[in-house]
């Protein structure tokens, strides 16, 4: 990964909401990282992501007939 990239990575890691997120912001920039590079970014975002609330999608199930 060049300095440019890791730059831009470092401040757009913030705005990802999932790892699928992650992944296709490095294959869209030619992101290519080694080892040391995986497990630093891995766990940056696996931290970020756990400190993000969960959005609960609240379902309306009054009306539903179950077999």
């Amino acid at each position: 990964m060049t300095s440019e990239q890791r730059q831009n990575l470092d401040k757009k890691i913030l705005e990802f909401d999932s790892f699928m997120e992650f992944h296709s912001y490095a294959y869209e920039h030619d992101i290519i990282f080694d080892n040391e590079e995986w497990q630093e970014y891995s766990t940056k975002l696996k931290t970020l992501l756990e400190k993000k609330e969960s959005n609960i999608i609240k379902v309306n199930l009054d009306n539903l007939i179950l077999p």
